[in-house]
């Protein structure tokens, strides 16, 4: 995305979809100060553990993946309903789960949606629970916090049977 205008991430959305599912009222789309797209992580990088900031354009072709968008909010102090509002109007556009790192004022929170096939129809994806670590602060971050950022890192993704993640099927 061009800039970090919030209006290219509304333009990248329009050409994802000519039926944009977009609601820009529910995803405070007027409170957003920038929208970036960080990256996005596909099983070849998680096997290969690259460089995951060499490429900040969207692969749709790409269903085993995951993207990551920054989204920077003009006040500080949101309820959680709005914050994972966000998180769920991303998601609902794009094919492959969207972790959405919302910055609000000097706070961090980092949205996770779960994904799960349509019952009835096999070709579409229903959203579930949205996880949302909140009010991480930027200056002085609790331990918690940087303990869960930690668990994030792919050498620290655990497999159930204890061995390395090489894609998203695992």
């Amino acid at each position: 995305m061009a800039g970090s205008k919030p209006q290219s991430f509304l333009d990248l959305i329009v050409s994802q979809s000519a039926q944009s599912r977009f609601d820009e009222a529910k995803a405070l789309f007027p409170e957003w100060k920038s929208a970036d797209i960080l990256f996005q992580l596909t099983d070849d990088e998680l096997s290969r553990h690259t460089s995951l900031f060499k490429e900040t354009t969207v692969k749709t072709s790409l269903l085993q993946s995951y993207l990551f968008f920054a989204i920077e909010l003009k006040g500080r102090d949101y309820a959680r309903g709005k914050l994972t509002g966000i998180a769920r109007q991303i998601n609902r556009v794009f094919p492959m789960p969207v972790m959405v790192m919302l910055k609000h004022g000097d706070l961090l929170s980092i949205a996770v949606i779960n994904r799960r096939q349509n019952k009835v129809h096999a070709d579409k994806d229903v959203l579930e629970k949205v996880t949302l670590i909140r009010d991480i602060s930027l200056a002085s971050p609790h331990r918690g916090h940087l303990d869960i950022l930690a668990s994030f890192a792919v050498q620290n993704l655990v497999h159930p049977q204890k061995k390395p993640i090489q894609d998203f099927d695992t």
